[in-house]
């Protein structure tokens, strides 16, 4: 069986009658029209292509580019080949891209990472970069990039996070954001001498609710507890459910006096509430615990057990609010 030969490029043809000195006009022109084809067999390629592909040197001179890049920033290709990655793109993108491209420099080798800007449609666009180092004709040492738009599967992955710390039935955050926030805001505010009070509520007599008046009207006894609690907070607090009919709220830069004042805003606007217009004579209380950051305090579960503490107190009465300094 006859060895394979590797298809020739029409460069090589034409170093082929240059180094043997009989290259003329007529020699040229197929080997011309063959680079041309070749050429626009690229371009096309590269022009169908789902992603980004460019070519810049090391001061952010683009180089080359696809219609995929024209297209996301709202210009053609030709407005961009020649100029500035800084003329091109917004700043904040420009300072993400050169990350990576710096490494490629520094490394000379292939480096890969995710990149996110801001396109012309005014939406924000994540992108899976792999750049890899290249060198000009004329020795300038230069890189091609490759972006795969990724924004789909990182919009469901950031969904996914929400998802995971947010209560599906109420949409308040659950534990697992709650204590995140809570362990920030106990070293935060430690350090800096600043103010941190938390609420411990429990819904009364919440099974015997369930059991009369069936889950679905138990349902939108939590749900509407959660926006009873969000009116009576500021933007920077957090009202959270943590169990079942257990909920808490965290209240930065909150003394103790200003927090009892605001669990018992949130308790009379719960005792007030009417839930469901199908059964009128439904009034539901809750039992709230005030506790506040002492100096002395090692870590957020002592402050925690405190306002724990304190709803113990106040589930001895119910539909009360009580205080642990």
């Amino acid at each position: 069986m006859p060895e394979t030969q590797p298809m020739s490029s029409p460069s090589d043809n034409m170093d082929r009658f240059l180094d043997r000195g009989q290259a003329t006009a007529d020699d040229l022109r197929p080997l011309r029209d063959q680079a041309r084809e070749q050429k626009s067999l690229l371009d096309t390629i590269l022009d169908s292509m789902d992603a980004h592909v460019y070519i810049k040197d090391a001061n952010g001179c683009m180089l080359y580019v696809n219609r995929r890049v024209a297209e996301t920033f709202g210009r053609t290709a030709e407005s961009i080949i020649g100029k500035l990655d800084t003329e091109v793109m917004p700043l904040e993108a420009v300072e993400t891209h050169r990350v990576l491209d710096r490494r490629v420099f520094e490394s000379k080798e292939r480096q890969v990472g995710e990149e996110s800007f801001v396109g012309s449609d005014g939406q924000m666009h994540h992108y899976w970069a792999v750049k890899v180092p290249w060198q000009c004709a004329d020795g300038t040492p230069a890189l091609i990039g490759v972006n795969t738009d990724i924004t789909e599967l990182s919009n469901l992955r950031e969904q996914l996070r929400e998802e995971a710390r947010t209560d599906s039935l109420t949409g308040a955050p659950n534990l697992r954001s709650f204590v995140e926030h809570a362990e920030y805001e106990f070293t935060h505010c430690h350090r800096h001498d600043i103010p941190l009070t938390i609420i411990a509520l429990d819904v009364d007599h919440f099974k015997a609710v369930n059991d009369r008046y069936g889950h679905p009207i138990g349902d939108t006894v939590l749900k509407d507890l959660v926006a009873c609690g969000r009116s009576a907070l500021r933007d920077e607090d957090l009202f959270a459910r943590t169990g079942g009919e257990e909920f808490a709220v965290l209240l930065p830069g909150t003394s103790i006096d200003t927090g009892a004042a605001v669990a018992e805003r949130i308790r009379s606007l719960v005792a007030e509430r009417t839930v469901s217009a199908q059964h009128p004579e439904l009034r539901v209380t809750a039992s709230l615990g005030v506790a506040t950051l002492r100096h002395d305090d090692p870590n957020f579960e002592m402050l925690s057990s405190r306002a724990d503490r304190a709803l113990y107190l106040a589930k001895q009465a119910r539909d009360q609010v009580r205080l642990l300094r």
